[in-house]
């Protein structure tokens, strides 16, 4: 009878259940090829976060640290460095301490289309006294002509306007 029974299973047949578990065993590699692949995609996604926060908290470590350093200067300057340093009209530490101590003067205000328009006073403006030894040479630092400012944006467009080409 068992024999009976496969003889009745036809070419077609066979083809038909070959097919079927074809389907299956493609059905259920794509859904482990999917799923592996979502797991994947987490498991991604946390190690992105884990680094990120990795990151970060190094970053806090880093600026807590810069805080924490002194504010004095510490950079090894080599001689040519110190030079300039000596010589120049007004030194770093000299624009860091007087940079409060600039104030503008106006020589006129007038009143056009309702905007308020100063005259800044070029020779009381933007002066900085230097220390002692360098007041003896009678040298002040003042601001740059408004021709000068000019003359100085407009290269800066030039520059910039080459620079993007």
């Amino acid at each position: 009878m068992l024999a009976n029974g496969v003889s009745h299973i036809t070419s077609h047949d066979f083809l038909l259940i070959i097919v079927t578990i074809a389907l299956i065993v493609i059905s259920v590699t794509m859904v482990y090829l999917v799923y592996s692949q979502k797991i994947n995609e987490k498991l991604e996604e946390k190690n992105k976060k884990k680094n990120a926060y990795n990151e970060m908290i190094e970053l806090k470590e880093l600026s807590k640290k810069l805080e924490n350093i002194s504010p004095t200067n510490n950079a090894n300057l080599t001689k040519y460095e110190e030079e300039q340093e000596e010589r120049a009209i007004i030194s770093y530490d000299e624009l860091l301490k007087n940079k409060n101590n600039v104030s503008i003067g106006y020589e006129s205000t007038e009143l056009k289309d309702d905007i308020e328009v100063k005259k800044i006073d070029l020779d009381s403006t933007g002066e900085i006294e230097l220390d002692p030894i360098k007041r003896k040479n009678n040298s002040k630092v003042t601001l740059v002509s408004y021709e000068h400012e000019e003359e100085f944006l407009k290269s800066l467009k030039e520059l910039q306007y080459l620079l993007n080409k």
